[in-house]
C-alpha cells in the first residue's frame, strides 16, 4: 500500500506578524494531500511553539492543544503570547496515518512586541 504526501497548504497567524506580550493570538491551516490536493479531514494537529530569541525563556510558553483537522482540512488553534518581547516561532505537525506520512509544516514566526513597528 502506497502512502500519499501531506502538506500543509496554509498555516496563518492573526494578528501578524506582531502580537502584544499577553495578549490571544489564532493560529489557522489546512492539511491537504499533496498530489491530489483534496484535504485530509478528521486528522489530528499538533504544534510546536517555541522561542525564536534569548530574549523568550521557552519555559515561558504555555503548550498548544492538539487540533482536528474538520472535513475540509481545516484547523484552528488560540494561544497566549508570552510576557516578554522577542520572536516565537509555531510549527505544526501531522503524525500521519496509514495512508499518509507525517509532516511539518514551515515555521511561522511572531514577532512579541509592544511597538507596531517590527523591532
Amino acid at each position: 500500500r502506497i502512502k500519499h504526501a501531506p502538506e500543509f497548504s496554509t498555516l496563518t497567524i492573526q494578528p501578524w506578524p506582531i502580537v502584544e506580550p499577553g495578549k490571544e493570538f489564532n493560529i489557522t491551516g489546512i492539511l491537504v494531500d499533496k498530489i491530489t490536493l483534496e484535504p485530509i479531514a478528521n486528522s489530528d494537529v499538533s504544534f510546536l511553539y517555541e522561542s525564536a530569541s534569548h530574549a523568550i525563556p521557552p519555559s515561558s510558553l504555555e503548550a498548544i492543544d492538539k487540533q482536528s483537522a474538520d472535513t475540509g482540512g481545516k484547523f484552528k488553534a488560540k494561544i497566549n503570547a508570552p510576557d516578554s518581547e522577542g520572536i516565537v516561532s509555531v510549527t505544526a505537525v501531522y503524525n500521519g496515518s496509514g495512508l499518509y506520512h507525517s509532516v511539518a509544516s514551515d515555521p511561522a514566526l511572531v514577532i512579541v512586541s509592544n511597538s507596531s513597528l517590527p523591532p
